[in-house]
């Protein structure tokens, strides 16, 4: 049988290098050698394959941040195009700028995951180690504006590492956005 789903690294590249990933772990261990980008062709190729098997979904990451990669926008169109019915990935939001916002929804992207790990700046910074606060934080809102405004369809689902149970900073979490996502998530870290 064909899964119904797959999992595709299309790049092993990350913008960040936050303390909890287990990409900055490898990398620090020397366990992760093969850095760079899938191409066109491959990418091509695996979709190809699955829409004649029935392929219904894909995630376009695993540890890499896929909007390093220049294609991005192009996997999902051709992925769309060749009859995939659900195309996701997960994101940090430090490169999902206004251009590349528009262009993904465009292009037919179903579900957007960011990972924003506190809702207090500095704590941000220290766990995002690469980005500032205020940058993703404008990605973030003004993606989910542009989403509702012309995609309303397309899930954006917003999660945060919780380093300890801490019931305040989950509220603050909440509140900072509640009006910027179709879905909250917390994942425990231990």
């Amino acid at each position: 049988q064909f899964p119904l789903h797959l999992d595709i690294e299309v790049t092993t590249l990350c913008n960040l290098l936050c303390p909890m990933c287990p990409r900055t772990l490898m990398i620090a261990q020397n366990n992760l050698l093969n850095l760079g980008i899938m191409t066109s062709k491959d990418f091509q190729y695996l979709i190809d394959q699955g829409a004649d098997h029935g392929l219904y979904s894909i995630k376009l990451n695993y540890l890499g941040e896929p909007l390093v990669h220049p294609n991005i926008v192009e996997f999902v169109r051709y992925a769309k195009e060749k009859g995939i019915v659900d195309v996701m990935f997960n994101t940090n939001g430090a490169l999902l700028t206004e251009d590349i916002s528009e262009r993904l929804l465009g292009a037919g992207l179903d579900k957007l995951f960011l990972s924003f790990d506190s809702p207090y700046k500095k704590q941000y910074e220290q766990i995002r180690v690469g980005t500032k606060y205020e940058n993703v934080l404008f990605n973030i809102k003004n993606f989910y504006k542009l989403k509702v405004k012309k995609y309303p369809h397309v899930q954006v689902r917003i999660s945060m590492v919780m380093m300890s149970d801490d019931s305040e900073l989950r509220k603050d979490f909440i509140n900072l956005f509640q009006n910027t996502a179709d879905a909250i998530g917390f994942d425990e870290y231990r």
